[in-house]
């Protein structure tokens, strides 16, 4: 194997990506933070159960991470959960994999297309939130090269957001916009995931709408307005939304201005509550949590700002024969 070639190509890969530091600086930060991240707990957990559809995970199973980032997974279930997999992950970027390193997270810097990472290790197998960063083109072979590092029998989970969605066009729009390297990549259509586990040797193959929210506990003095503007700054700190940042700064935006413009992305439509309220099993959350719009509520006497999305995952079993 020519280890330079391969370095080569992984950075060429990752051109525009975490490993800058206006992106992957900003955004790992955030992802660092517990807190913060344990605010989107909803959508994690929902592809815990997917993961654990057949058999509850132990400690002595392995759940490998395709696209780990800095370890985000495995932090959020170390925040929740009593029990879980052992934890390796896999990523692109040097920026993210080194962050995962320093918070004692075990994650490769490899493209699984190489034989870096080797085959049918692990029990469990999950892709999050960083699925459209593969290209269309690339996506079958990085499904069969995930697929590989599956143990017969094992649970793969691949999960993004649908093309055209608000939470899509969030990114597609608010973050290629406003981000100075830009987000140019298409999400999924329905059954598109379902699709690549289906042509990666997987069996018994699901698709779900994922309930994926922010949730974020308020002081009890903090009204509407200051939520949502605290809300906004997050997600331009977690997003890397550094030309916005400048404008904020330079022209004072108000809340009610940002509000305008971040607002719409967090919406959902009569249908998407319908399936969500259906697929229990999967979206375990109390019905207080589903909401339409962004909303500032108190549920039992606890002020909560809601920012509803919705994502789609994909579950399969590795088949013995693939």
């Amino acid at each position: 194997m020519d280890l330079v070639a391969v370095h080569d190509d992984l950075r060429k890969i990752d051109a525009g990506g975490f490993s800058h530091e206006s992106v992957g600086g900003h955004y790992g930060r955030q992802q660092l933070n517990v807190g913060k991240v344990l605010s989107r707990r909803h959508g994690y957990l929902a592809l815990a159960r997917l993961l654990q559809r057949s058999h509850r995970w132990q400690r002595d199973h392995v759940l490998f991470d395709v696209l780990a980032g800095n370890g985000t997974f495995d932090r959020v279930m170390q925040g929740l959960v009593d029990e879980r997999p052992r934890y390796v992950g896999n990523d692109v970027s040097i920026t993210m994999v080194r962050q995962a390193h320093g918070d004692n997270r075990l994650v490769f810097y490899s493209d699984l297309r190489t034989p870096l990472v080797r085959e049918a290790f692990a029990d469990y197998g999950v892709s999050s939130y960083g699925t459209h960063h593969v290209p269309p083109e690339e996506r079958r072979a990085f499904a069969a090269a995930a697929g590989r590092r599956i143990k017969a029998g094992g649970t793969f989970v691949l999960q993004d957001f649908i093309e055209g969605s608000p939470t899509a066009d969030w990114y597609a729009e608010c973050i290629h916009q406003f981000r100075s390297c830009g987000h140019e990549y298409r999400h999924f259509e329905r059954n598109e995931l379902a699709g690549l586990l289906d042509g990666a040797g997987f069996v018994d193959v699901s698709e779900h709408l994922i309930y994926d929210p922010f949730v974020m506990q308020l002081d009890a003095t903090c009204d509407e307005l200051d939520a949502r503007g605290r809300f906004y700054d997050y997600l331009i700190e977690l997003f890397a939304l550094d030309r916005l940042q400048r404008i904020v700064e330079l022209e004072g935006l108000s809340t009610r201005t940002l509000d305008n413009l971040m607002s719409p992305y967090f919406r959902l439509t009569d249908d998407d509550l319908t399936e969500l309220r259906r697929d229990t099993d999967t979206n375990d959350v109390a019905d207080a949590l589903l909401v339409r719009e962004l909303t500032v509520k108190s549920i039992d006497g606890v002020r909560y700002l809601i920012a509803p999305r919705v994502a789609i995952a994909a579950v399969g079993t590795r088949a013995a024969n693939a």
